[in-house]
């Protein structure tokens, strides 16, 4: 999430100072890549024939500073040799003796050192890209950022490798990355990047300097970067599709401990193939086992893999990178693709999973369980199996054991327990394996826990939907409601809890409200739960919990107490949804153990109430799973101007698919949609979402398995109508759909004809009723028919489609999708007479209407454009552009500009119109102006017409009326302020007429 990532900031890599928007010139001639005759010696020395026979590319400027050349200079060249991308570098620097290099080992804060950034983007659409960062000592550190670059995952690992060189007045480098790791696998052998230098031995500070001019003071632009141009590369051999290990597992064969798992392998070169398959695992940098099969392959042909590595028993514990990696025969040291895995390596001869109760191996009060019934995983091979016995008991306090033995032993062997008349209170299934000698081979006692009943009680059911009090419960909310409790910056915003239960919307969480004073969060989750409102709260008591430090290591006994008191008291609170556990924790990257002990505390503490948690990425969803009941990833499509999205829509589609595969399919599956604009944060050319596309987005999760959705986030979407009628429209949609949404055991995939069309489908059955969801991903007009299942009826009615039918022929129904179009189709026509889809345009341009009509000339709405003295190093989007734009987007809530810090008076934030306007009075909201001007300019000076005034009524706005001036452009000078700085939440220009100022939801 954009909020976590500006509390990592300070701690990120490179000059994550700003973030800025800035229009692009034409797209820069591509920096072409030669291929080389012999690949280059990696020593640092520059001195291979490759690199004396190319041009080097220099003209670094300063980074924030494009038209300016950095005063130091720097300059590289890349060459491949088909299998990697060789990179040198040449850093000019007169203070050697300054140079700092003191950060040793993979994926440390090279960024601390003097060092250089390479940032390859291979599909070149700035949605993810590969970051390495290289410091003047030769260390290497590496990440797969996404979400354009705001959000990293620094445990990704590739198999780059650098050597750094120094010379009297210079320092060099030279890198090899492995094409496998950047996923080369078109044809057309072209991709974007940029190069970056942070140089520390600068005298007077840090000095940035960039290849690709940037508008802002970091790398992480991807609209700025530059075409890379492989010359003379065939890349087919790189055109295969490599699943991600699967179904982990720890067997005993002999006396070997050995880890098993599955994967999938396609050859998509164009040829027949010998390929070498390697299996291996890896833990903390160190290579615990591999083993190395062959493979050959014709063109087209697909075949499972089943992969297996023999470890040391010693090291048979915790959790550990399970990889496969596919290379050529003969160039095994030049991998063609590589996928890995996050699990456990524990060996036990046998565990217990019970499957009824299906959840936290609790009973629960609202549950009529007849019968316990689990496998237990017998961690042998087949001849281990072979006269093997599995003795089992089900133990309650005061009563004697039902017991249980199981011969025929499978690798999986299911039992079963009466269940009725189980007293409330812990219970245990106790195991024993006996060798075919007699001999024991291992024990466990497996925990089990009836419950009492409890008011609010909230958990999964066996097909992981949501039970509140025993009923289906969808959340659908908002990250970040602001209650009416506590004034944010001098604003309060009353009313907000209802206004969003009044929209259908039934649940928050909330980053902040966690944080609050003990009486103030229980009046807010009074509050919300007097709207019939639930909501998610972190488990740690203190913000500093959550911060990047602590995530990195297992929490201390003093912070355990806190946690188990924090849930404690919050536990019985009947407005509890669950425990928000972390937001993106691979970016920092955090300690897998970290949530997996909070969670053990909060599983003691509450049963009652599942963990929730957002990744950024499918590998973090495997990583942290140890650390939730619920995966809630965000696969932001990054919506944008120039084409529907930077990622496309069918993320959604890879990461809630992906849930089901996740340890063994325990969590549920909910989802964090894009529903603001990612331009705010600066994102070249985004935009905020569309109505059809914030349908089309839930409508697709729901297809692949979605039961949830909390959006982010209600504080960024206040200037949009579009995403705040949108979502309110959505969730009176999805509550007259929820029975079908839920229906997940019902659901079956739906293949649309014609083959490989950008539409997904899945069909659901509710008691005697069918639904037909089916999502258009792409951003064209498409016809395409869709199967039903043998009988279905003819006759189909589309939901919130005024009353619009469809009837199927020969058993399809066939229709028309726009550009990211959603049908849901049932034959159920209540359900489907609902308010329409053209009521929803109709809401969403009154409410766009409504904003134009106050006759604020400086609202962006208008054409007005803004701009500011200086950038905030401390809040998002802070530049001259955006930040700018906060001010008038037509909303107090939310962003707004900031001055930079510390503040430089006179600091100012001024609007020009897009045609000469008539001024006679100016309303301005902020924070910190002591004293302040208004200036107005008709042809190219300003003119103080008016000083600012302090309403007496409100703590926050100040008035200015003045006798009516023509101008171009008005701006806010502010004079004077405190120490810390002065922001502005929004600014108005009004005719002279008189006309009553837009007033904040209370005084």
């Amino acid at each position: 999430m954009i909020r976590a990532y500006l509390r990592r900031a300070a701690a990120g890599v490179a000059g994550f100072l700003a973030l800025a928007c800035f229009a692009g010139a034409a797209e820069p001639a591509p920096v072409r890549v030669p291929r080389a005759a012999k690949a280059p010696v990696l020593d640092g020395k520059l001195d291979d024939a490759c690199w004396k026979a190319n041009a080097w590319q220099s003209g670094f400027t300063r980074a924030g500073q494009p038209s300016e050349l950095a005063e130091v200079q720097t300059r590289f060249q890349f060459c491949h040799d088909g299998d990697r991308l060789y990179f040198a570098a040449r850093m000019e620097e007169p203070r050697m003796e300054a140079l700092r290099a003191e950060v040793a080992g993979r994926d440390g804060k090279v960024w601390l050192d003097d060092c250089v950034e390479i940032f390859l983007d291979p599909e070149g659409k700035g949605g993810n890209y590969r970051h390495f960062a290289i410091n003047a000592a030769g260390a290497v550190f590496d990440a797969y950022r996404d979400q354009g670059g705001h959000v990293g995952d620094p445990a990704w690992d590739s198999g780059a490798k650098a050597a750094a060189g120094r010379g009297k007045d210079h320092w060099t480098i030279e890198c090899a990355i492995p094409f496998a790791d950047l996923e080369m696998t078109r044809a057309g052998a072209r991709m974007e990047f940029n190069v970056g230098r942070e140089r520390k031995a600068a005298e007077g500070g840090e000095q940035i300097s960039t290849f690709a001019p940037l508008p802002a003071a970091h790398f992480h632009k991807t609209g700025f970067f530059v075409p890379l141009e492989l010359v003379d590369a065939d890349l087919k051999h790189f055109a295969v599709d490599l699943a991600r290990p699967q179904n982990p597992r720890v067997v005993l064969d002999g006396e070997q401990v050995v880890v098993l798992a599955d994967s999938h392998f396609a050859n998509r070169t164009g040829s027949y193939e010998f390929f070498t398959v390697t299996a291996s695992v890896e833990k903390e940098g160190r290579l615990l086992g591999s083993e190395a099969r062959p493979l050959a392959l014709d063109h087209g042909a697909e075949r499972p893999l089943a992969l297996r590595v023999p470890l040391d028993a010693k090291e048979a514990e915790g959790r550990a990178s399970i990889a496969v990696t596919v290379a050529r025969r003969g160039a095994e040291s030049t991998p063609v693709a590589r996928r890995w895995l996050f699990a456990s390596v524990d060996y036990s001869p046998i565990s217990i999973h019970l499957t009824a109760p299906a959840y936290r191996d609790c009973i629960f009060a609202t549950e009529n369980l007849e019968e316990v019934q689990g496998v237990a995983r017998i961690h042998l091979s087949e001849a281990g199996l072979r006269g093997a016995t599995l003795r089992l008991a089900l133990e309650a306090p005061g009563r004697e054991p039902v017991r249980r033995e199981i011969s025929l032993l499978k690798a999986e062997t299911p039992f079963a327990f009466p269940a009725k008349d189980l007293p409330v209170g812990d219970l245990r299934v106790a195991a024993e394996l006996v060798g075919a000698d007699g001999r024991p081979i291992g024990r466990l006692s497996h925990r089990l826990r009836k419950l009492p009943p409890h008011v609010g009680e909230a958990r999964l059911a066996a097909d992981k939907t949501l039970l509140v009090d025993g009923k289906p419960f969808l959340p659908f909310g908002w990250f970040s409601v602001p209650p009416s409790i506590r004034p944010y910056g001098g604003l309060r915003f009353d009313g907000q809890f209802a206004k969003a239960a009044a929209n259908g919307l039934n649940a928050i969480v909330d980053y902040d409200f966690s944080f609050y004073p003990v009486e103030d969060l229980r009046t807010y989750l009074d509050e919300a739960h007097r709207h019939g409102i639930k909501v998610a709260i972190h488990p740690h008591p203190h913000r500093a919990m959550i911060d990047p430090e602590p995530s990195k290591r297992l929490p201390t006994e003093a912070e355990a107490r806190e946690i188990r008191e924090h849930v404690r008291r919050w536990r019985d609170h009947p407005a509890l949804l669950g425990w928000y556990m972390a937001d993106e924790p691979e970016g920092v990257p955090s300690l897998p153990g970290n949530f997996e002990t909070i969670r053990r505390i909060v599983l003691e503490e509450d049963p009652f109430h599942p963990c929730i948690l957002l990744n950024n990425t499918i590998e973090g969803m495997h990583r942290y799973a140890v650390g939730t009941d619920v995966l809630m990833p965000d696969p932001y499509p990054l919506f944008q101007e120039r084409q529907l999205a930077a990622r496309g829509l069918t993320y959604y589609a890879d990461f809630i698919r992906e849930i089901a595969k996740v340890d063994g399919g325990r969590c549920a599956a909910w989802v964090t949609p894009e529903g603001f604009n990612y331009g705010d944060f600066g994102q070249a050319d985004g935009r905020a979402p569309r109505f059809h596309e914030l349908r089309c987005m839930w409508h697709l999760a729901v297809i692949h398995g979605a039961t949830g959705a909390l959006w982010y986030s209600w504080w960024h979407t206040q200037p949009y109508p579009e995403i705040t009628e949108g979502v309110a429209w959505l969730a009176k949609e999805t509550q007259a759909l929820q029975p079908a949404i839920l229906a997940k055991a019902s659901s079956r995939e739906v293949k649309v004809e014609p083959n490989h069309a950008p539409v997904h489908a899945a069909l659901r059955t509710v008691g005697k009723d069918l639904y037909l969801f089916a999502a258009n991903t792409s951003d064209k007009t498409l016809t395409v028919s869709l199967p039903l299942p043998q009988g279905a009826p003819s006759r189909w009615h589309v939901v919130s489609e005024d009353g619009r039918c469809i009837e199927a022929r020969q058993g399809k129904i066939t229709d028309r999708f726009g550009p990211c179009d959603t049908h849901v189709y049932t034959t159920s026509a209540t359900v489907a007479q609902r308010e329409s889809l053209k009521a929803a345009a109709e809401r969403i341009a009154a409410a766009k209407k409504a904003r134009l009509a106050t006759g604020n000339h400086a609202l962006l709405d208008t054409g007005a454009t803004a701009q500011t003295s200086s950038t905030s190093v401390s809040y998002m989007a802070a530049s001259a552009t955006m930040g700018g734009k906060f001010a008038n987007d037509g909303s107090l809530m939310g962003t707004s500009w900031r001055c930079q810090s510390p503040p430089k008076y006179p600091e100012w934030w001024s609007v020009t119109f897009p045609a000469p306007r008539t001024i006679g009075r100016v309303v301005a909201y902020g924070t910190g102006i002591t004293s302040a001007e208004v200036q107005a300019r008709s042809t190219n000076d300003w003119t103080t017409i008016a000083r600012l005034a302090k309403d007496p009524g409100h703590p926050l706005r100040f008035t200015a009326e003045f006798a009516p001036v023509q101008a171009k452009a008005l701006r806010i000078l502010v004079t004077q302020g405190p120490a810390e700085g002065m922001s502005l939440l929004e600014v108005e220009a009004f005719s002279p007429e008189p006309r009553a100022p837009r007033l904040p939801p209370s005084r």
